[in-house]
Parts: C-alpha cells; structure tokens; sequence
C-alpha cells in the first residue's frame, strides 16, 4: 500500500511540476488593444528622471578623448561626445568581474522625499567570437574609419551614456550590470520602480536576475522591417518581434534555448526607439537594486544589412536604454507626509513636507489626465500661517508654486489649506511622471492654550496632523490620505524656590537636639556609674 501511494505522489509531481516551473517566470505578455486590462500596484510609479543627471565614472580604463581611442585602437562612434560618453575598453573578461568599471548617476530623481543617486556596475562578461566553437578565439570587433583609413579595434569595449543611461558594446557577447540606489551619504535607498528597455531589435536581449518582480513585453508586432536600402526600409511585414525566454547559445550563434526569464528580439529592426512601442519591455524592481544581463545575440546576419556603409563587422549597439515610457499603466500611490523636526520650542518655525509622486500617463493617445490634483491640509487652531508660508518643488529640483493655486480657508480657528494644480498645468505631459514636495511653514500661536493637547503623564503637548491628495480622472475620483505625523512641546517642570533661612533654623535645631539626646545619654551614664561607685562605697564599710 505504502509502494502505491509513493507511486501515486511521483506521477502528481511529474505532471504538476511544468506548471510549478513556469509559475516562477516573472514575464507577461501584453495582448494588443488589451493594455487597459493592466494596472499596477502605484508603489511601482517611480522611473529614471535623468534631466538633471550628473555622472561619475570610474577611472579603469576609461576613454577620455577620440585621440586616446584611436592610438589604443578602440572603436568609437562620430556620433559619441567624449564630455558626456564614458567608455571603457577591457583586456580580458576578468576585468568585468574585478568590478572596477562602473558609472554613477547622480541626481535621477527623488523617492519618498529623498534624492536619488543611481550606480551601474559591469559585474561580469563574455567577449563575442567569430566562432564561439573555435579553439582560437577569434573577437568579433569593430572597425572604423578615421582619416579614410579603416582602423580594426583591438579590444572590446562597454560604453554609458551619462545623459540617457544608454549601453553600448563592442566585441561583448553578454555584460551583467548591477543597478544600485543610493541616497547623497551613499546609503542604500530601498526604492521600487520600473524602468523600460527601448529599441530590442537586431536579436538584441536581456535576463532579468535578482531584484525584478515582472516584465511586460508585447510578443508580436505588425511592423517590421526585413529589408534596407540605404538605410531606408523598402519592406515592412508583420513579425513576431519579441520572444519571451528564449536566448541565443553562447557556445553557438546560431542556436537557441530556452532560458527563464529572458526577452530576447527578432533579427529585425523595428525603429522602436523613435516611433514604436512594441519593441520595448517595461520592468518592475523593488528592493533597492536589481540586475540585468544583457545579450547582443548572433551577430552574422548584420553584416548584410550594414553592406551599404561597410563599417560593421560585428558585436555592438545596444540602445538599452530606460525610458519614462511604460506599456503599463500605474494606480496612483499613498503620499507621505514627514516634518523637519518634530520636538519645536514656542515660537518656533518648522516645516510640514508632504512628498507625492504623480504617476506617468500612456503616450499613446488615451492619455488619463486629471481634471483635478488638490492637496487639502488641515492644521490644527494653534498654528498660524500664510499662504507665503506654502510652497512647491518637484523632482528636478524646480519652484513650481506658480503653477498651483494656494489658498487658505479660515473655519473658525482652524485654517484648511488648498493647493490645487491649475488646469493648464494638468493638460500638460510635463506635470506627470514627478515627484512634488508641498512645503508648509508654519509655528505655534503666541499665547495659545494647548491644554487639550497634553499626554497622560503631563510632561509634553503632542500636536497631530495628517494630509489628503484628491485627484479625478477620467474613470475615477481618489481620496489619498498621508500618514500621520506629530510635533511635540516638553512641559518645562516648575522649579519652586526654597528659603534657606528655614533649611539653616531645621539645621541648627538638629544639631542642638542631636547634642541634647547625646547629653542625656551622658548624664545618664554618668548617674548610673556613680551611684555604682556610692553602693560599692557603703558595702566597704
């Protein structure tokens, strides 16, 4: 019996076991036309902003001008402005898994309030051969024209852009970069997000690795070019574009696997990057880094297609490069409210923040605009305060309270603050995709009674306060409430003088009854020693 139940659970794993296996992929497929049907968790609403962006590159290796990469023999692009491209070459792959080139982001953004620094490191590689099957390890390398020469590169190389975090490889078969946010001080910035990948074409792809929770990628697309003529498509058919885990061999171009949690491109371009969705994959990370692998696949079948410039011979492009675009859309998130101190004197200023992030809309035409955006504050009666006390700044580091109505609703002692984005703001791409920090300055009545606000124990005032975001669109209307948050006044103890004449007359009156039971003792002793001394007298006699 025991054999058949054993027999029993051995066939219920073998057929459940494909579903247990596929249930770990982290990729959706997207159907076309469905996008709606997708709403995401709003915690995920943040991505890069890389305007203000400032990028620190380590020293290993690094190009610093075309001069240096021409005499060391190292691909380089006309296009590529050496002040803002930083690009390293490598002598072997050892030196992708020394961890010594990487690039820090600064300034991509805020989270929760904080600003957001964001640092790329090359965690290992693979060099691309000629073939992968050959003892002798032929690379793959560009070539370049330089003075109507054309210059073999010698070493393979990886690039960052510092404007658009866009990588670009040369003679690398795969490179696993590590994603890492960091706040001003270097700590770590348990941040959750997404990030899109544009333009995957050219059998182009990537593994999602640790820190990743799902990837949404549309499998199929209708427009895809399978021919050029000086670099003009000439032939557009409907492919499918984009292959959820599937990759090419390493140890062999030409074929393919199956791999978990991989996105690899048709050898198709697409012209994602300027004009088509359905060559992106938008991810969602969660716990303060992730990483990702990135692929450039089989690259034989672009020497046809570069015949006309005749300046490609092999591995190289990239275009990994994260976007504010989203196949998905977002719900939108809880704000956060915090104060910049919160034990206060009297008549002390201090600062409420409440930090908001306004998720970004579809690009596609159905954009959800809001009709309305109004942060409302109601402060308690003790507080006093001006609307020149209110202000707003967002994620690019911008004064934008002119593009906000502030008011101030007095209702009896209580003053009901509102802060409402004008309309025209509210039609405009600009205002979504941000993150806003209200800034509310405000202190204690001079005089005030703050008897109700006193704890249990007496020793302190505790003054609360909470926020509400309200915001309508065109399926919805939403109440977002903050988190609380309290100030607190000490209650100084009243300190009562004391007379030291009294502490010097109870001195004084001690010591002398002190000396009073002590002659007492005395005279006692001395009566019972001498009328010992009188009966011992008398028995003599």
């Amino acid at each position: 019996m025991r054999l058949k139940c054993k027999f029993f659970i051995i066939i219920l794993f073998l057929i459940f076991m494909p579903v247990c296996v596929s249930a770990k992929s982290v990729i959706q497929v997207i159907n076309q036309g469905e996008e709606n049907n997708y709403n995401i968790d709003a915690n995920y609403g943040w991505t890069f902003n890389m305007k203000n962006v400032s990028a620190k590159a380590s020293n290993y290796h690094l190009i610093l001008s075309k001069d240096d990469a021409i005499n060391k023999k190292i691909f380089y692009d006309a296009d590529i402005d050496y002040n803002v491209f930083k690009y390293f070459y490598l002598d072997s792959e050892s030196d992708c898994s020394s961890k010594k080139v990487y690039i820090v982001y600064n300034n991509v953004g805020m989270y929760h309030g904080k600003n957001v620094n964001l640092k790329l490191t090359v965690e290992n590689c693979l060099f691309g051969y000629k073939n992968p099957l050959d003892t002798n390890k032929q690379l793959y390398l560009k070539s370049f024209i330089y003075n109507g020469e054309r210059i073999q590169s010698e070493k393979p190389s990886i690039g960052f852009d510092s404007k658009t975090m866009q990588v670009i490889f040369d003679g690398i078969r795969s490179a696993s970069l590590k994603y890492e946010f960091i706040d001003d001080s270097g700590n770590k910035i348990n941040i959750k997000g997404y990030g899109t990948l544009e333009d995957l074409d050219f059998s182009q792809a990537f593994k999602m690795e640790s820190g990743i929770d799902k990837a949404y990628i549309y499998e199929d697309y209708n427009n895809v070019c399978t021919s050029f003529n000086n670099l003009e498509c000439i032939n557009w058919e409907a492919k499918k574009h984009l292959s959820s885990n599937t990759l090419t061999l390493e140890s062999d171009y030409t074929r393919t696997r199956t791999l978990e949690n991989a996105i690899q491109s048709s050898n198709y371009e697409t012209y994602s990057d300027n004009m088509y969705k359905y060559a992106w994959a938008t991810i969602l990370f969660s716990g303060g880094e992730f990483s990702l692998t990135y692929y450039l696949g089989e690259p034989n079948f672009l020497e046809s297609w570069w015949d006309d410039v005749s300046e490609y011979d092999g591995f190289g492009g990239g275009m990994f490069k994260f976007s504010e675009n989203s196949l998905v859309q977002f719900s939108i998130e809880d704000p956060i409210k915090s104060v910049n101190k919160m034990e206060i004197e009297k008549n002390e200023k201090f600062t409420y923040k409440i930090s908001h992030r306004v998720p970004y809309i579809n690009k596609d035409g159905s954009n959800n605009i809001y009709s309305k955006y109004e942060v409302v504050d109601v402060l308690e009666s003790c507080f006093s305060l001006s609307t020149d006390d209110i202000s707003i700044k967002n994620d690019e580091f911008d004064d934008v309270s002119s593009k906000f109505n502030i008011s101030i609703i007095k209702e009896g002692e209580i003053s009901k603050v509102s802060i409402s984005a004008k309309e025209e703001f509210l039609s405009q791409d600009n205002f979504y995709g941000h993150e806003y920090e209200f800034l509310i300055n405000t202190k204690v009545k001079d005089g005030y009674d703050l008897t109700k606000y006193i704890n249990n124990d007496k020793t302190e005032y505790i003054i609360p306060n909470t926020s509400t975001i309200n915001i309508i669109d065109k399926n919805n209307s939403y109440n977002k409430k903050t988190n609380r948050v309290d100030v607190v006044l000490k209650i100084k103890k009243e300190v009562i003088p004391v007379d030291d004449t009294g502490r010097s007359v109870s001195f004084i009156l001690g010591i002398v009854g002190i000396l009073l039971i002590i002659c007492a003792i005395l005279t006692i002793f001395l009566y019972r020693v001498r009328n010992k001394s009188i009966k011992k007298t008398k028995n003599i006699n």
